[in-house]
């Protein structure tokens, strides 16, 4: 096939809200080369098809090829989830897919590929809206290997998320399940944090209504924690 015989997909991502950021300088999110996503055509499961991008540099547009032949189907609705995994489903009404209990630190930014972002078409042009928000931390010693986040209130944080659009095409998790109460997060390369450099942890919307508790772990299994009581509320795509 040359490209123009298939069915290819033509993606846009969505920027953070700047008010609560200070990620990158224009608080783009962008697709990187070789980012994979999951198509479904009106449902499916399995992680549907594989679509993987096509661009060479860092874009904030970019088409999607697949290796399956899909037919353009001008009566099917498209749904697509980023990043692509295989458990990740559709039933045609919502997306179910896993947001992990264990995220790996970047310094200065975050592991996009925690960053889920999803879309709903009615042709192969695809706007994908974040569904994630989170906190930025830093630390202030050294030698800190892990840190973890829990909620107070025991809600789940992390786990299988089910995903719907609301009337405003925006993405809203409507349920969590076999999940955890918290996020572990883990320095780069299996390093420690460095102090001072800010980080960040992917949290789905939710409410804290008892606050969160923060826990350090050192490389030498030293431990310490931080209990913090006021209630705060994560955002859908802000930091």
């Amino acid at each position: 096939h040359n490209l123009d015989d298939r069915f290819v997909i033509y993606a846009t991502r969505e920027d953070l809200q700047t008010t609560k950021t200070e990620l990158q300088s224009d608080n783009s999110i962008v697709w990187t080369k070789g980012d994979e996503i999951s198509l479904f055509v009106d449902g499916g499961t399995n992680g549907g098809y594989k679509f993987v991008s096509t661009n060479e540099a860092n874009a904030s547009s970019t088409t999607f090829i697949s290796s399956d032949n899909i037919e353009m189907n001008g009566s099917s609705t498209y749904w697509a989830v980023y990043p692509y995994n295989e458990s990740t489903s559709c039933d045609g009404a919502s997306i179910t897919t896993i947001l992990p209990s264990e995220q790996v630190a970047k310094a200065g930014s975050f592991d996009e590929d925690l960053f889920i972002s999803v879309a709903k078409s009615n042709s192969n042009s695809m706007s994908f809206k974040n569904v994630c928000g989170g906190i930025k931390f830093s630390v202030a010693n050294e030698g800190i290997k892990e840190v973890v986040f829990k909620s107070n209130n025991g809600s789940m944080i992390s786990g299988v998320i089910n995903i719907a659009f609301g009337d405003n095409g925006v993405p809203e998790v409507k349920s969590i399940s076999d999940g955890k109460d918290e996020i572990k997060v883990i320095a780069p390369e299996n390093g420690t944090f460095a102090v001072g450099e800010n980080y960040y942890v992917v949290i789905p919307p939710v409410s804290f209504p008892q606050g969160i508790t923060l826990k350090y772990i050192t490389s030498s299994d030293q431990y310490a924690e931080t209990v913090i009581e006021s209630s705060s509320v994560i955002e859908r795509s802000v930091f």
